[in-house]
């Protein structure tokens, strides 16, 4: 049988919040992708904290699911909170960048953090932040700017180049 632990200074809750959730379809083999947001989430939002406590996000888990063509991927903030839809491959049209599922993960979580390299130009499409009005708490026009939480959608939005091919 285990041996039951209780966390100490030196130790860590198993799960800690915030909390990212990837659900992926297994019977479309989409393991890999999945795992591989996982570590671009985890070496950008936590690369740079020297404590648990400065990561934006703490845990990122995968979930497999038997519902073909699913891909989700959602944010908590703690444990008395639900989680927030930051992705659908079929609501959003497929599958997002890595740059932008960052953004829409900082947003949510983090308004004021900077991804560096990946608030930058896409050559694929239009970052989130990029555009007016689209990174949360970030001013326009004299409004605010709502974030995700607040019922906002969230899309991807193409480059005039990409849409001309």
């Amino acid at each position: 049988m285990g041996q039951q632990e209780q966390p100490g200074e030196e130790q860590q809750e198993p799960l800690e919040y915030p909390q990212v959730s990837i659900l992926y379809c297994i019977k479309c083999n989409w393991v890999l992708r999945a795992s591989w947001y996982q570590q671009e989430l985890l070496q950008t939002f936590t690369a740079k904290a020297s404590t648990a406590e400065e990561a934006v996000i703490r845990s990122v888990t995968l979930t497999p699911s038997y519902v073909p063509g699913t891909f989700k991927v959602f944010v908590k903030r703690a444990t008395g909170e639900g989680w927030v839809i930051v992705w659908d491959r079929k609501a959003n049209g497929g599958f997002p960048e890595a740059k932008v599922l960052k953004q829409v993960i900082r947003n949510e979580l983090s308004p004021e953090t900077n991804l560096g390299h990946s608030d930058k130009s896409s050559t694929r499409g239009v970052l989130l932040s990029s555009l007016p009005g689209n990174r949360a708490g970030d001013t326009n026009d004299g409004t605010r700017v709502p974030s995700p939480r607040e019922g906002v959608p969230i899309t991807y939005v193409p480059s005039d180049s990409e849409v001309s091919k």
